[in-house]
């Protein structure tokens, strides 16, 4: 762990980060930035291809379509987390569901991050085929995904 040196004494800011490092919690605005930086990676990565497949106009409904969704599912979210005055989504489902639930949230969440780990891997080997960079040029690792 970082060790507290004699200067925090003059700077509030560094002792209240010392602390944050030392209480093993995210903050709601951190969590909140460490999902958008991982929604809008990936997305950023797959919406161009997705309305190319399906077209501007149907591209830009189902985009207006699903971010309505997602605004009423993340109001809906806030407020039970509200109501409940829980910290995580599977502490919510417990309480909500039953403790099985709370099994099954973390499951997905995780189930979710992998498949986002598998969208990373899958672009950057296409994006690097053809450069200096590639693990094969041509070869298995890479030509697989074609």
């Amino acid at each position: 762990q970082m060790q507290v040196t004699e200067r925090t004494h003059l700077n509030p800011a560094a002792k209240a980060g010392q602390a944050r490092l030392n209480s093993n919690k995210a903050s709601v605005e951190e969590s909140v930035v460490n999902i958008v930086k991982i929604c809008i990676g990936t997305g950023m990565l797959a919406l161009p291809y997705a309305v190319g497949e399906s077209g501007v106009v149907a591209g830009a409904a189902g985009l207006a379509l699903i971010g309505l969704w997602n605004l009423h599912a993340s109001r809906r979210l806030c407020g039970l987390r509200v109501r409940l005055r829980e910290e995580t989504y599977a502490t919510m489902a417990a309480r909500v569901f039953g403790p099985p639930a709370a099994l099954i949230v973390d499951i997905c969440s995780i189930t979710t991050l992998l498949g986002v780990v598998c969208v990373y891997t899958i672009t950057f080997a296409e994006l690097l085929h053809d450069t200096p960079l590639a693990l094969a040029p041509g070869g298995v690792a890479t030509s697989a995904w074609r």
